[in-house]
């Protein structure tokens, strides 16, 4: 899988372990969430802002030398109760795509949602000062299969292991959150001068 198909993969992945935007996913009303993935020697870094228990969802993301070494590849996503917008900022184009399967509300975990994704709890443990649940689950993308294991506390999956076939793929981890943060809503509108394709 070439490094643009894996951070689209990657992408949809993270979009589909959040949740649709119509229901609180989240303990706490708002949040400024910083994380960094690293994926196949590519490093990216997000910022997610979140307001009203995660009804309004926005990421902005770079892809460290996402375009050639020493240059970085920037992007936005922003979500609504079915699809999610993903805006590449050097460019100015966005694209809407569904959201690929049922995202995953970790404050209200159905039997259905534990069937379709093989969810399992797997024990607690710390990060940093906040103890999280932990998940496994499997997630069948763009003809792959994905394990995953989740560490979530207050419904934000703080850390996160992306494996296929017993080798490791992506590791995200969460390295600053804000709770209740004061977050600004023009992070959940479009940019000026973006048009969707």
């Amino acid at each position: 899988m070439n490094t643009r198909k894996t951070a689209t993969a990657i992408l949809l992945l993270f979009v589909t372990i959040a949740l649709s935007a119509q229901e609180a996913k989240y303990e706490m009303k708002s949040a400024i969430i910083k994380k960094k993935t690293e994926f196949s020697g590519q490093v990216l870094e997000s910022t997610t802002f979140i307001d009203d228990y995660g009804k309004k969802e926005a990421t902005e993301i770079i892809f460290k030398n996402g375009m050639g070494p020493g240059v970085d590849k920037s992007m936005m996503t922003i979500m609504d109760s079915t699809s999610v917008i993903t805006v590449d900022m050097d460019t100015k184009v966005a694209n809407r795509v569904n959201l690929p399967t049922k995202p995953i509300n970790y404050l209200q975990i159905s039997d259905e949602i534990r069937d379709q994704y093989k969810l399992k709890e797997a024990g607690e443990e710390a990060i940093g000062d906040k103890t999280c649940k932990i998940y496994t689950l499997e997630i069948s993308q763009m003809g792959q299969t994905l394990q995953l294991k989740v560490w979530v506390w207050k419904g934000i999956a703080l850390k996160s292991e992306t494996s296929a076939g017993g080798t490791l793929l992506a590791t995200e981890t969460t390295t600053d959150i804000q709770e209740n943060a004061a977050v600004l809503q023009d992070k959940f509108s479009l940019p000026a001068g973006v048009t969707i394709q």
